[in-house]
């Protein structure tokens, strides 16, 4: 059975991932959302099928928050050094105000799952995978525009 569409309204389509950042991936359960949602595990297994699944929209939707919150801002940002100046900053004020507390949601869910073989291993190497294609082609980009190869410009040393 797989997942009804998650664009949907209803808290069973799109997984608490503020909560499940602090209980972790693998402690994401049927039940577990079914407590916290005070329903039954078959209201919350019907959406999505399978605890796999469930936990495959939580990467999902903790994988949209990150994209709209560093990624979005940069749409109308010509590739280059300053499209890449507003990554790196967006970034970090994402790092720094951080909508998980458990930290970045991938970051710690690749740390959980990096020695567990399986479907949610494998999941997490999409988005991972994106956004150092992602970084990589923004540094390339800017490295082209820069006066050398492959580094910025040189600056005078701090006085001492």
């Amino acid at each position: 059975m797989s997942p009804v569409n998650r664009s949907s309204s209803s808290p069973t389509h799109a997984p608490d991932v503020v909560f499940t950042s602090r209980i972790g991936l693998d402690s994401l359960t049927i039940g577990s959302l079914a407590d916290r949602l005070s329903m039954s595990k078959a209201g919350v297994l019907g959406p999505f099928g399978s605890r796999e699944n469930l936990q495959q929209a939580a990467l999902e939707q903790a994988s949209h928050i990150f994209r709209t919150a560093v990624l979005t801002p940069l749409a109308d940002l010509p590739p280059g050094p300053l499209r890449l100046s507003h990554l790196i900053d967006a970034w970090i004020a994402y790092l720094s105000d951080c909508p998980f507390p458990g930290g970045c949601f991938v970051t710690s869910t690749s740390t959980e799952f990096d020695g567990r073989p399986g479907p949610i291993r494998d999941h997490l190497r999409a988005p991972v995978l994106s956004w150092r294609t992602l970084l990589t082609a923004e540094i390339t980009a800017a490295q082209t525009e820069s006066p050398t190869p492959h580094r910025p410009p040189t600056r005078s040393p701090p006085p001492s």
